[in-house]
């Protein structure tokens, strides 16, 4: 894995050098945040235990292209960056990636990388999560739309119907997640202890394994989800017996990094 501030401070190095290095790089930093958000994507859940965001290895060359066309004003990252504050439609998202995969295409990058780059982004941007989400919505537009023939008592009576069946699925969903939270924190607890180590992704397999990828990545979701739930977290700590972050370290830590 490599640290994003890494690869900001080589971008800032290579295209910025008449700039001040920490404010080009703090610049850079917001420029790339900005886009992220801008594309769909949650900087807060891209962060680790240690409130630091990384990516893995093969990927880069990939970040380190977005980087280079933010700090050089050029490109269809700048271009964004400058249009745009409010969120991309999921058609422009796509397209952005489509722009990507062209990209890389012309620059003779091979087709397992482009698959990997195209990946990446997708997990970056959420942009299946969010396309799936958008298409639950438009289920229930269509549900409300069947209900027009009817009289609007009986309307009243299926959205009631429909809130009931929606709110038993959430409350089934949250517990489901605070169990899943539970285990995977007695779990890694365990592991902790066993192989005294602080680093509970080097459970996970060796840097350049996308299985590695998928965990790391799982773990920001749970920190992101924890501190968005703090009831949760509390009562995940009760029942593994110690503080969240014996396992991510500096979870509670606002500070930036």
């Amino acid at each position: 894995m490599i640290l994003l501030s890494q690869m900001i401070k080589e971008v800032a190095k290579e295209s910025l050098s008449h700039e001040n290095m920490e404010s080009a790089a703090k610049k850079l930093r917001r420029k790339f945040e900005k886009l992220i958000r801008v594309c769909g994507g949650d900087i807060e859940k891209m962060k680790d235990g240690k409130k630091c965001i990384s990516f893995p290895d093969e990927e880069k060359e990939f970040i380190i292209i977005i980087l280079t066309q933010l700090a050089r004003e050029e490109g269809l990252s700048q271009k964004l960056w400058e249009e745009r504050d409010d969120s991309m439609t999921l058609e422009e998202v796509h397209d952005f990636i489509q722009y990507f995969i062209n990209y890389l295409e012309k620059k003779g990058y091979s087709e397992g990388v482009i698959k990997d780059v195209v990946k990446t982004m997708d997990i970056l941007f959420q942009l299946t999560v969010r396309q799936k989400l958008d298409y639950c919505h438009k289920l229930l537009d269509c549900y409300a739309e069947n209900l027009a023939p009817y009289l609007y008592t009986y309307q009243v009576h299926f959205m009631d119907r429909l809130i009931k069946e929606l709110s038993l699925k959430t409350v089934e969903s949250t517990v489901e997640a605070s169990i899943y939270c539970s285990d995977l924190a007695n779990v890694l607890k365990a592991e902790v202890e066993l192989r005294e180590t602080d680093d509970v992704s080097k459970f996970y397999g060796m840097d350049n394994d996308p299985i590695r990828d998928e965990y790391v990545e799982r773990d920001k979701q749970v920190i992101a989800y924890l501190k968005q739930h703090p009831e949760i977290k509390k009562a995940v700590e009760e029942k593994m017996g110690a503080k969240i972050s014996l396992i991510w370290k500096n979870i509670d830590d606002e500070n930036e990094r």
